[in-house]
């Protein structure tokens, strides 16, 4: 079974909107975590920045070779093909990163019994980056910040290395009934039930 370690992509900008309630989607296999509606709006803003800046660093590489004027002697060419390559490179990590997305989703499957981190972007495609079964974590703990800047994480004790995987970011309030229903779910004495405690379905997820 295919285990990563994984960090939320936490953006300066909308480190303020993590600190709302995260939004809790049920499915007919467990239950989908994903962060606060605002800092969802404000990732795609910035995916789309991000692909813009790309485009742009696109021309910028091909662009100078077609200025009016450009040089183009043997000493010269060297030096703008590494420029060349280089503003490609950033383009294109630009534009990956637009389309790979910002978002990291909590996906509890109760019934194959793991947790899956996924990466979404604006446009709904989501990609696997992390995958642990019940059996593989020890604890689900709350990573208190020490700065007032930065929201509270829910993380997983991974049993084997004894590390630790970020998984969600808000405020401690918000993040301790997720904890709790997670300590459940994985508790071998509560997932021989059919039931599990469940949490308010959020509006936005309706």
């Amino acid at each position: 079974m295919m285990s990563a370690r994984s960090g939320f992509v936490e953006l300066g900008v909308v480190t303020e909107g993590l600190r709302a309630a995260p939004i809790v989607s049920e499915t007919y296999w467990g239950y989908v975590v994903r962060p606060p509606e605002a800092y969802l709006e404000r990732a795609a803003v910035i995916e789309i920045v991000s692909t813009f800046a790309g485009v742009l660093m696109f021309f910028a590489a091909y662009g100078h070779w077609l200025l009016p004027g450009t040089d183009l002697s043997l000493s010269v060419i060297p030096v703008k093909l590494v420029s060349t390559l280089i503003f490609a490179a950033m383009g294109a990590a630009l534009i990956w990163t637009g389309r790979q997305g910002m978002v990291q989703e909590l996906h509890v499957d109760t019934k194959k019994e793991e947790i899956r981190l996924v990466q979404r972007n604006r446009h709904g495609e989501g990609r696997l980056i992390a995958l642990f079964a019940f059996k593989e974590i020890a604890s689900v703990v709350l990573k208190r910040s020490k700065s007032a800047f930065s929201p509270t994480r829910l993380s997983l004790r991974i049993a084997r290395s004894g590390g630790f995987v970020d998984i969600l970011p808000s405020d401690e309030n918000e993040l301790l009934p997720i904890r709790d229903r997670l300590i459940v779910d994985m508790s071998p004495r509560f997932r021989s039930d059919s039931t599990s405690r469940r949490l308010p379905k959020s509006p936005a997820a309706a």
